[in-house]
């Protein structure tokens, strides 16, 4: 992803504007950098959406950096997978292909208490005899209230190992796998859940990383998914519409 600056964040609906003076910094994955949530502080007279000229769709992505993306500068959502292109490019997902991200690998979560969901996650290894620990690591959100995927995860546990005779045994708890030998698939369920204040006016997209560690200390695999966040996500179901995300107030 390129080295970008994000300067504001508008949660759309809110009286409020936070400020984003801090620098979107891409690691070795391409993704936002280590350092955390940018810096954010509450200012009650920010500046108000981006100008039509300069972002013709209202997604909070310029028209040029659009065009450089190769995505619809006229279409919030240029491939029509729900998530809008400003979502996609901080989840570091591709804006033109309607497969990516796969159903798989996006968690949507009610943002009213008290909504929780169980979230199954799939990895294929090739066992060597080593043991095997799930880790769950966030990613930066850039949600202006500095929150990540952490603050909705509460736990992870091991499912199951298939087949099941490639695996020694598990440690659902601990999300461990012992002795792992040969090709075999590892299934952990992550659970998020709800949190009242930490509601915000609209959908906003928090991407993080689960990934495994053997025993010798290394992670051997990491997969990359989404947790969506949505406010009034009953009432957005019954009535077909699609939620309403969080878009920058000044184009990216």
């Amino acid at each position: 992803m390129r080295g970008w600056r994000v300067w504001c964040l508008r949660l759309a609906g809110a009286a409020a504007v936070v400020g984003c003076a801090s620098a979107c910094k891409p690691s070795a994955n391409g993704r936002g950098g280590d350092g955390g949530s940018p810096d954010a502080a509450l200012s009650g007279d920010g500046p108000g959406p981006s100008n039509p000229s300069d972002d013709r769709d209202g997604d909070g992505v310029c028209n040029e950096t659009e065009v450089d993306w190769r995505s619809d500068p006229d279409r919030a959502d240029t491939d029509h997978d729900g998530l809008p292109d400003f979502t996609e490019i901080l989840a570091n997902y591709s804006l033109t292909d309607p497969t990516d991200p796969g159903p798989e690998q996006v968690a949507n979560l009610s943002a009213e208490e008290p909504a929780a969901i169980d979230f199954e996650v799939r990895m294929t290894v090739e066992g060597s005899g080593l043991g095997y620990t799930g880790e769950f690591r966030e990613l930066d959100a850039l949600d202006p209230r500095g929150l990540t995927a952490r603050d909705f995860f509460t736990s992870a546990v091991a499912l199951a190992g298939e087949p099941s005779d490639n695996v020694r045994g598990l440690q659902a708890d601990s999300a461990r796998f012992d002795s792992v030998l040969g090709k075999t698939r590892l299934s952990f369920q992550l659970h998020f859940k709800a949190v009242a204040a930490k509601q915000a006016d609209c959908a906003i997209g928090y991407p993080f990383e689960y990934r495994l560690k053997d025993d010798a200390g290394r992670f051997t695999l990491t997969q990359d998914y989404l947790l969506v966040v949505v406010p009034n996500a009953a009432r957005s179901a019954a009535s077909g519409e699609r939620p309403r995300f969080c878009v920058p107030a000044l184009c990216l």
